[in-house]
């Protein structure tokens, strides 16, 4: 996703709440990942509220207006909402079936494993992972990495100010 250094955090917010709509809109309700996504969109949701995300840019109250002099700040939050945008487009594709899913691969009597002798231990791989489910546990990281960097935004240091001011 090409981005401008236009967009808005408000525009890149209703973009991933519009994702997530999308997401659990198609998949089964009764399947696992949804109580997940639940969970996530709602903790996405109280950020924004926390943090004035989903204000409109020329509102005081805007997490946009108070880091219009922290551009570091504001390109940490953009790229993080950038990043959570292009996961819930890569999960829709996976649930939808667009993208490829591996199938599971039973594994052979006859593998290389199979013949080694009995004293050894036998090398037990894990189970692959699901790439829904790697999307879902993504997509929960990247919403916790703005919770964590709440405490930047909260009081972000007017650095574009002083530089202009070294100058």
């Amino acid at each position: 996703m090409f981005l401008n250094s236009d967009t808005s955090i408000p525009s890149l917010y209703r973009d991933c709440i519009k994702s997530f709509d999308r997401l659990l809109d198609l998949l089964n309700p009764s399947g696992e990942v949804v109580p997940i996504l639940n969970d996530q969109i709602g903790r996405l949701r109280a950020w924004a509220q926390n943090a004035g995300a989903h204000r409109s840019p020329e509102s005081r109250m805007s997490l946009e207006h108070r880091l219009r002099e922290a551009s570091k700040v504001r390109r940490v939050v953009v790229d993080l909402l950038v990043d959570l945008s292009e996961t819930l487009i890569t999960t829709l594709s996976i649930a939808s079936g667009e993208e490829f899913r591996p199938p599971e691969q039973p594994i052979a009597s006859g593998s290389p494993a199979s013949d080694e002798s009995s004293d050894s231990e036998p090398d037990v791989e894990p189970p692959p992972i699901d790439p829904l489910d790697e999307r879902v546990r993504e997509i929960s990281h990247i919403i916790t990495c703005l919770y964590r960097f709440s405490i930047a935004i909260q009081n972000p240091a007017p650095t574009d100010r002083l530089l202009q001011r070294r100058r």
